[in-house]
């Protein structure tokens, strides 16, 4: 009798490991994407925000006459020709991701480095400011409001401008509205 053996199933077990390895790389590539496209969604997210917050500031003083820097005036109904509410956040000086917002009054010109304000000029633009902003997403939202390259230095000017020199990663961002009523 003759006994034959047969190497069945060897090549399987090859082509599994290529096809695993294929998978791998595949869903590494995917990881990598889908990581983007939800850190883009981050940053669109909070710029629609603070557009729709400035949105809100304009039509309280059309709709008033009267030029806030109170941002909890956007909320509540103290004013004659009020027809609010103007923002959307429950509580509307402390945002439910990045802290303090406020209403801010500030120069256009080049602000100065750590300081986050004007070095500069008269206060005749109205901002909105949150003060725990994670410095990457306030570098991504400088290149996708303004354009400018990253890097600290750039948070000095444009609409978007932070605070760069915060040791906590956390900076605080300013948004540029409108000039003041």
């Amino acid at each position: 009798m003759i006994n034959i053996r047969t190497q069945r199933g060897a090549m399987f077990g090859l082509d599994a490991r290529i096809a695993l390895a294929i998978f791998g790389g595949l869903s590494i590539i995917t990881g990598a994407a889908l990581f983007s496209a939800i850190s883009q969604t981050t940053t669109t997210a909070l710029v629609t925000e603070l557009d729709n917050i400035g949105k809100g500031y304009t039509n309280y003083v059309l709709d008033t006459g009267v030029d806030t820097t109170d941002i909890a005036d956007l909320k509540s109904d103290t004013v004659a020709g009020w027809q609010g509410p103007y923002i959307a956040l429950q509580d509307a000086t402390d945002h439910p991701k990045y802290g303090t917002l406020a209403i801010a009054r500030f120069s256009d010109a080049t602000w100065t480095d750590g300081v986050g304000v004007a070095s500069s000029g008269t206060n005749d633009w109205v901002w909105i400011s949150l003060t725990g902003v994670d410095y990457a997403l306030a570098d991504k939202m400088d290149q996708a409001v303004d354009g400018t390259a990253a890097g600290a230095e750039n948070g000095d000017i444009g609409t978007i401008r932070y605070d760069d020199t915060v040791a906590s990663g956390n900076v605080t961002l300013f948004y540029k509205v409108s000039t003041a009523q």
